[in-house]
């Protein structure tokens, strides 16, 4: 895990709004936060006094915006983690725990779009995208959920767990179809979420 960042408490010029009130010092793990949505829930995280940790496959990116949110006054973490897999968020967890004692807030951006024509669409790009989105999801929300009932046990408040999906949004410039696996592990994760 690569660490960048001066005190969180610091904040990034933000006023002392509610929710820098809310997330100063609390422990965030963002999946998929070296680009897109995750970047960007990164970012306000630590803008608002979070901790957060960038978990992502992308390690170029991912350090990079670990180093953008320090250079901005905030404080970050990049671990490389795959989210579909199980290992990986144990010790993506682990690490966060040595680190900050605590996790307190998951969001659950990861995702590998794979935005091609319905008919030329491989079972394998399929697979990927479900795989990174859906799966990832709820490996990560099933880990992060286990971590907040042993801390709720010990007295901590609640988490607060963020999954990211749409249902029929058409995400490409070709609309759905060429987003058809997008769509479905999108729509997925919001059934899951439902669940």
């Amino acid at each position: 895990m690569t660490e960048t960042g001066a005190d969180a408490t610091a904040g990034i010029g933000v006023g002392a709004d509610a929710s820098a009130l809310l997330l100063r010092g609390k422990v965030a793990i963002v999946t998929g936060g070296a680009s897109a949505i995750g970047r960007a829930c990164a970012n306000r995280l630590a803008a608002d006094g979070a901790k957060v940790v960038i978990a992502d496959v992308l390690d170029s990116a991912g350090n990079e915006a670990a180093r953008a949110i320090a250079e901005a006054g905030g404080q970050s973490r990049f671990m490389h983690a795959n989210s579909a897999e199980r290992l990986d968020l144990h010790n993506l967890i682990a690490t966060t725990l040595e680190a900050y004692g605590f996790v307190d807030i998951l969001v659950c951006a990861a995702s590998a779009d794979e935005e091609l024509p319905f008919l030329e669409l491989g079972e394998e790009q399929f697979d990927r995208s479900i795989r990174a989105k859906l799966k990832g999801t709820f490996l990560s929300v099933q880990a992060v959920a286990k971590q907040f009932i042993s801390q709720t046990e010990e007295g901590r408040a609640p988490g607060v767990i963020v999954t990211t999906g749409a249902v029929g949004m058409p995400n490409s410039e070709h609309g759905m179809t060429q987003a058809a696996a997008s769509a479905a592990s999108s729509g997925g994760v919001v059934q899951l979420t439902e669940a």
